[in-house]
């Protein structure tokens, strides 16, 4: 089976874009909790 070359420049850039995309997924996690928080509590208040 034939070695495919190593692209370190390729892992930087690869790495970096999944930490961006962790950071926006981790944004969008903690805006759906308050969402799901004021839901909760205008079902609480009979809204």
């Amino acid at each position: 089976m034939a070695r495919v070359p190593h692209d370190p420049a390729g892992d930087t850039d690869r790495l970096r874009a999944l930490e961006d995309e962790t950071a926006r997924l981790k944004e969008a996690v903690s805006a759906h909790a308050v969402v799901d928080r004021a839901i909760g509590m205008v079902v609480a208040l009979g809204g």
